[in-house]
């Protein structure tokens, strides 16, 4: 019995990683698309600029979290810096959708099995990953712009995100999109 908990333990930890490695790849891919008016933008800026841009570095520095365990410390901060391009100009609101997928997973991979998302609301999602749950962590910044006055994660106009859950711990995400309706034609959903 215990090997076998071992077993899934490991299978469960090989997944989590093919699938950080899949948003790794998918964002890349994503990164490399553009539409046909920012290919104008871009290519009108690069005339006149004749120097190439780097591009702009991710800071480091991400806030400590209260009663963080060192062994955590790496995931916690890949979780920040998940947060730190939600609602970026320069990424797809659907982008924002995938990187918040990836601080559930790193929440996920934290708690194994101790604390499950909670499936009632954005709110009580929300106060989970704010560091009410088992190990105290906080998977959402102290300075995260992205919360309404409810305490629920909005998104880029500014409109509670919609969590459905199919199976445990992996929720299909929805933005209501520009009309800020849900259920519409124009709605942005990741589901996992």
């Amino acid at each position: 019995m215990l090997k076998m908990n071992a077993l899934k333990g490991k299978i469960w930890a090989v997944g989590l990683v093919v699938f950080l490695i899949g948003i790794s790849l998918y964002l890349r891919k994503e990164a490399g698309k553009s539409t046909p008016d920012e290919k104008a933008t871009d290519h009108a800026h690069s005339s006149k600029n004749s120097k190439s841009e780097k591009p702009q570095k991710v800071s480091e520095d991400i806030p400590e979290t209260n009663n963080q365990h060192p062994t955590n410390r790496a995931s916690l901060k890949d979780a920040h810096k998940f947060l730190q391009f939600y609602g970026a100009p320069e990424n797809s609101p659907f982008r924002d959708l995938v990187y918040l997928t990836s601080v559930l997973q790193v929440y996920t991979s934290h708690l194994k099995g101790q604390t499950l998302l909670p499936t009632d609301s954005n709110k009580s999602i929300v106060e989970v990953l704010r560091g009410k749950n088992a190990k105290n962590l906080e998977f959402i910044p102290a300075d995260f712009k992205y919360l309404n006055s409810e305490g629920e994660i909005v998104d880029r106009w500014n409109t509670p995100l919609s969590f459905h859950f199919k199976n445990i711990n992996q929720p299909e995400i929805r933005s209501a999109g520009e009309d800020r309706e849900l259920w519409t034609d124009d709605d942005l959903v990741f589901e996992n």
